[in-house]
């Protein structure tokens, strides 16, 4: 007679989501400013032209204007400026891997920064020159816009069952810390685009 296999069948619990919501505002850490690069719509159709294999455009003269303007987000209903919300998810989420406990795969879904732009108030932009270095060695010229002094006013959606309001603001904090906004942020040798919780509302 063969045996019958025990299989030990675990319960398994699914709880009910715990959504709670929260604002809160980051400014700039010890005077790092925020340094903008947007992908400028003639990028955007310069990639669209070599996939389309359509014929070569002789490049124009450069326009530092305006390509410091490009660089830019712009706010079309207040004429102020703006940076993509999605930028400080990614820092936070990025940020969970100096948090003891929590994956970033977990933090990606454990709470959301609502909306598209966040409005960034302080001083206006400046045009800033920078040399880089092309992946062929070459150098070349940037004209980016620069906040020196500015905040962001957030607000997040989050699940309490995966994280608390407490370990999210640590994690903000984190992520202004070590990750950063921007171009020449700490994530990518740089010390701009650091910041940290100026206040929160409940």
């Amino acid at each position: 007679m063969v045996a019958k296999k025990v299989v030990d069948k675990k319960k398994v619990v699914i709880s009910a989501i715990n959504t709670k919501s929260f604002s809160f505002t980051i400014r700039n850490m010890q005077g790092s400013s925020l340094i903008c690069h947007r992908f400028s719509e003639k990028s955007i159709g310069e990639i669209e032209a070599k996939q389309q294999k359509t014929a070569k455009q002789a490049k124009a003269a450069r326009d530092p204007d305006a390509e410091f303007h490009a660089s830019l987000y712009s706010l079309n209903d207040s004429g102020g400026f703006g940076f993509p919300a999605s930028g400080l998810k990614k820092a936070c989420v990025r940020a969970a891997s100096y948090a003891d406990g929590m994956p970033m795969t977990k933090a990606r879904g454990a709470f959301h920064v609502i909306g598209d732009l966040l409005e960034i108030k302080g001083a206006e932009p400046e045009m800033r020159r920078d040399i880089v270095r092309l992946k062929n060695g070459n150098a070349d010229m940037r004209y980016r816009g620069e906040f020196d002094k500015w905040k962001m006013v957030a607000t997040v959606v989050y699940n309490e069952n995966i994280i608390s309001k407490e370990e999210l603001m640590n994690l903000v904090n984190l992520a202004g810390f070590h990750v950063g906004l921007g171009d020449w942020r700490p994530e990518c040798n740089g010390s701009h685009g650091m910041f940290e919780i100026e206040g929160a509302n409940a």
